[in-house]
């Protein structure tokens, strides 16, 4: 009689909470400020956020330590620790970059023409004034 090991299954989708920092819900970085982060107490964040909160509570609060906001357990920024997780969703940014530039291309042009508008409508008041004086100096 042979058992079989179950083999595991990972949730594929992308927008999963899981791996969202609980603080800006901006997702994890592998590097960098925002990397995730594991307190003491088995919580994740990004580093940056957990920094950010450890320190305005050590000086809102005028203690030397903070606690976990989820489970107010006391930490200290000596005891954060890197994760390396196993799978890390990275955000394609590419298509919002993309239109990001096209918006901004047509920003411009919506400039370019209200200013050509600007200066048709001088052309045309100073034609209507022409118009106006020719036709005084005809009667």
């Amino acid at each position: 009689m042979s058992q079989k090991r179950p083999k595991l299954e990972f949730d594929k989708e992308e927008d999963d909470e899981s791996f969202q920092c609980t603080f800006c819900l901006d997702n994890w970085k592998s590097k960098g400020d925002h990397r995730l982060i594991s307190l003491k107490c088995g919580h994740l964040f990004g580093e940056s956020c957990i920094r950010r909160w450890v320190n305005e509570r050590t000086e809102k609060y005028s203690s030397k330590q903070a606690t976990c906001p989820i489970c107010a357990k006391q930490i200290k920024l000596s005891q954060i620790r890197n994760v390396q997780p196993v799978k890390l969703v990275v955000q394609d940014t590419s298509s919002i970059d993309k239109l990001t530039k096209e918006l901004d291309a047509i920003k411009t042009q919506i400039k370019e023409q209200q200013n050509a508008l600007e200066l048709s409508k001088l052309a045309l008041s100073l034609c209507q004034r022409e118009l106006a004086k020719a036709k005084k100096e005809s009667f």
